[in-house]
């Protein structure tokens, strides 16, 4: 007469193989909510953050930029606090180099201008076709140049 059905061994196996398995299930999920509650939190974190950068725009567009740099921590949105998070921002004044004002003491500015523009073209000149150069961009010091006239006009806009 044979026995049919499964040893207590065999048993014994099959259980510990579901108890691996589980185990490994179970663990990825925690693995995978944990991972899930932090983008949530960062969600609300970068939300937050951009909310109180349109706050402290909206100040700096009525009063203006402040003379010395501002520093502060408070609730991230007055009009939306939420629990655990809190900002600390600083306004830092920019302060933009000024091109140009070592060189010439003596001459004027237009002056030194007019030359360093003629001497720019020269150097572009006389290596061959300045069109050519100038779109394969080996235009020499016309770049710095061209920052050197057009920085003044911006850096206004810029700070």
């Amino acid at each position: 007469m044979s026995v049919r059905g499964f040893t207590l061994l065999e048993v014994m196996i099959a259980v510990a193989i579901l108890g691996l398995s589980l185990t490994a299930i179970f663990s990825s999920e925690v693995g995978a909510a944990n991972i899930a509650a932090r983008a949530r939190r960062q969600n609300v974190a970068a939300t937050l953050a951009r909310c109180k950068m349109g706050e402290i725009e909206q100040i700096i567009a009525i009063e203006g930029l402040p003379a010395i740099e501002k520093k502060d921590t408070d609730s991230c949105c007055e009009h939306a606090p939420v629990e655990g998070f809190e900002c600390e921002w600083i306004v830092e004044r920019i302060i933009l180099p000024e091109f140009g004002a070592q060189d010439e003491e003596d001459d004027s500015s237009q002056d030194a201008v007019n030359r360093q523009l003629n001497a720019a073209y020269d150097e572009v000149d006389s290596q061959g076709d300045t069109t050519q150069q100038l779109i394969a961009g080996d235009g020499g010091n016309l770049a710095g140049l061209a920052l050197q006239l057009g920085f003044p006009i911006l850096k206004p806009f810029l700070e």
